[in-house]
C-alpha cells in the first residue's frame, strides 16, 4: 500500500474510532468538485470593479498570478503576504504581477512576532521539498500521523501582523476578496480582523474536517464561530468560499 492510500486508510479508521465517520462521509458526499472551483472564481473575480484584494501565505507567487488572470478589470490594491523566508527568496527571484504589494508577514491576531513553524520533506513521487505547510501554528499529532513524510524540523522567528491594524495604517476601508492559505491560523486571522472583515465581500479559506494544526478550527467550529454574519457558498475537498450576508445577500454570480 502506498504512502496515499494507507494515509486514506488511517483516516477512515480513525473516524470509525471516533464515531464521527458519517460527518465526515457527509462532508465527501457534499463536497463541490475542485473542477469547478477556477470557473467560479473567474466569474467572482471577473465581476469586481477594481477590488481590494488580500492574500494570505502567498507561498511562490503562483495563485496571486492565477486571481491578477482572473480579473477582468484592474485591481485599486492587491496585497500579498508571505512570512516564509525560503519562499520570500523565490518570490524576490521571480517578482509578482505589476502593482502587487509583497507583505513580508504573517497574518495573525497582534502585531508582533511569532515563531514559524517550517515544514519540509518529500511526499511519495515528488522531488520537491515540501514547504507549503509551514504555519505559525504548531503542528499536531494528526498531521504527523497522517502525513509522516513531512518534516518539521526548524523554526524561525517572523513578523505578524492583524488585518485590522494593517488596515487602519494603509486607510484600507473595504476588501472585495480574501484568499487565506495558512495552515491553521485561520481563527487568528479572523480574531485580528473582527472590524475589516465586516467590510468584507468574500473570503476563500481551508477548512478540515481534522485539526492538524494545535487549536485549529475544524469546519464546524469555524462555521459556527462566523454563522452570524458569513454563509457557506461552495464548500471543497480542501478549501470553502464565504460570502458576507450582510455586503452580499445573494452570494456569489452564478
Amino acid at each position: 500500500m502506498n504512502s496515499t492510500r494507507h494515509s486514506l486508510w488511517m483516516r477512515f479508521t480513525e473516524s470509525v474510532r471516533r464515531g464521527d465517520v458519517l460527518e465526515r462521509l457527509w462532508a465527501h458526499l457534499t463536497y463541490t468538485p475542485e473542477s469547478e472551483l477556477e470557473p467560479l472564481l473567474r466569474r467572482l473575480l471577473g465581476s469586481m470593479r477594481n477590488p481590494v484584494i488580500f492574500e494570505f501565505g502567498a507561498c511562490h507567487g503562483n495563485e496571486c498570478r492565477m486571481l491578477c488572470g482572473m480579473l477582468t478589470s484592474p485591481f485599486s490594491a492587491y496585497f500579498a503576504w508571505e512570512p516564509d523566508p525560503r519562499t520570500l527568496l523565490r518570490i524576490h527571484a521571480r517578482g509578482l504581477p505589476a502593482g502587487v504589494v509583497l507583505v513580508e508577514a504573517a497574518v495573525g491576531a497582534t502585531d508582533g512576532k511569532a515563531t514559524f513553524h517550517l515544514s519540509e520533506g518529500y511526499e511519495e513521487g515528488s522531488t520537491d521539498c515540501h514547504t507549503y505547510s509551514s504555519s505559525i501554528v504548531p503542528p499536531s499529532g494528526e498531521l504527523k500521523k497522517w502525513f509522516p513524510w513531512m518534516q518539521f524540523k526548524a523554526a524561525v522567528e517572523v513578523n505578524v501582523r492583524s488585518l485590522d491594524s494593517f488596515c487602519l495604517e494603509h486607510k484600507i476601508d473595504h476588501i472585495d476578496f480574501i484568499w487565506a492559505d495558512i495552515q491553521g491560523a485561520e481563527r487568528y486571522m479572523l480574531e485580528g480582523g473582527r472590524e475589516s472583515l465586516k467590510q468584507t465581500k468574500y473570503m476563500y479559506i481551508e477548512q478540515t474536517v481534522y485539526r492538524y494544526y494545535e487549536g485549529q478550527w475544524t469546519y464546524r467550529e469555524m462555521v459556527r464561530a462566523l454563522k452570524a454574519d458569513w454563509k457557506v457558498a461552495y464548500r471543497f475537498p480542501n478549501d470553502v468560499l464565504l460570502y458576507n450576508k450582510n455586503l452580499v445577500p445573494h452570494g456569489p454570480p452564478k
